[in-house]
């Protein structure tokens, strides 16, 4: 018995994608396996907090997308985001 409400269509596109997961496990397992861990220790450790507008951000995004370049992953590239901030008032 399918308990999935989904539709048809919506069930189609999402077994589209099942090659590109393949993908994703098979690097996990292979030219990635155990280093995963090392990498975000790594980027942690180098970029600490990044808060929305500062240039640490910027750093770790410069970093993270030359990273990606380097492993040769498709369509690497950065967005320009307007990042809404909080400014506090006066207290009452």
């Amino acid at each position: 018995m399918d308990k999935c409400n989904l539709s048809q269509t919506v069930k189609n596109e999402i077994a589209s994608y099942q090659h590109i997961a393949d993908q994703i496990v098979s690097a996990i397992n292979g030219r990635f396996r155990n280093g995963t861990y090392n990498h975000l220790d790594d980027f942690i450790s180098t970029f600490g907090n990044r808060i929305a507008g500062s240039k640490n951000l910027e750093n770790a995004i410069d970093y993270m997308l030359e990273k990606s370049k380097a492993y040769d992953l498709e369509n690497v590239h950065g967005e320009e985001v307007e990042v809404p901030h909080w400014v506090r008032g006066s207290e009452s």
